[in-house]
């Protein structure tokens, strides 16, 4: 699809969307909203291969996905990788406390509150996270609150966060939703949702907001997409 005919895609969708409904934190079975794709057919990734490679070699790892549940991602990562999947929909989160419109300081409060629950893990027990594109949906309190709450969970020395986000702001009220067609290919469709893109972010924001972990690597998709892995260290000023 040219540029020209995804903007034209996509500005028909924000004009179509009219009043959001509730996210119901629907599962596996029945987390099948998707409104429209932007036509996108599978594309190359960089980061994902890396990740998943390095959780090969692991017995049984534990993945924590922040995204919506996609059955066939769950497939994947159990199937192919051997990994005990958790799903952690942070979106639902944010797109009912969005829906309700508190005031400032009660939605930043309610958002924060909503993050930190969602992350129940026990310390030092997640071998990998997946954070596509949910960071840019967050200001900067509450994505240092989500930092400090995977940065707990991950096993010190191997455990491993992969996140993306978009270089380019997108005015759609709704996320990405991504599956995984390959070790080296995604596919993503546009969500709708109450919550918006918030800001863009730069690189060294997001190293900022995960410093206390260490950046493994950094890639910048066609898709005008970052992708970065970080690692926990094994000890804190390691």
């Amino acid at each position: 699809m040219s540029g020209d005919a995804r903007s034209k895609s996509i500005s028909n969708l924000n004009g179509r969307f009219g009043e959001l409904p509730t996210s119901t934190g629907s599962s596996v079975a029945s987390s099948e909203s998707i409104v429209a794709s932007i036509g996108d057919e599978a594309f190359p990734t960089m980061a994902p291969s890396r990740f998943f490679e390095a959780l090969q070699g692991r017995e049984a790892p534990v993945i924590l996905d922040l995204g919506r549940a996609i059955g066939s991602n769950v497939t994947f990562l159990g199937e192919q990788l051997g990994c005990k999947v958790f799903i952690e929909d942070l979106f639902s989160n944010l797109d009912r406390i969005v829906k309700q419109k508190p005031s400032g300081k009660d939605m930043e409060e309610a958002l924060q509150a909503a993050v930190a629950s969602r992350i129940t893990q026990e310390t030092d027990t997640v071998d990998g996270v997946l954070g596509w594109d949910i960071i840019e949906h967050l200001t900067p309190p509450i994505g240092r609150t989500l930092a400090a709450a995977l940065v707990r969970v991950l096993r010190p020395g191997v455990g491993l966060l992969m996140v993306s986000f978009g270089t380019k702001r997108c005015y759609i009220p709704g996320h990405r939703r991504y599956e995984i067609i390959g070790r080296s290919e995604m596919k993503f469709r546009f969500e709708r949702g109450a919550s918006l893109q918030l800001r863009v972010l730069q690189s060294r924001e997001v190293i900022q907001m995960f410093r206390e972990l260490n950046v493994v690597d950094s890639f910048l998709l066609k898709t005008h997409t970052r992708e970065m892995i970080f690692r926990k260290p094994t000890c804190p000023s390691c």
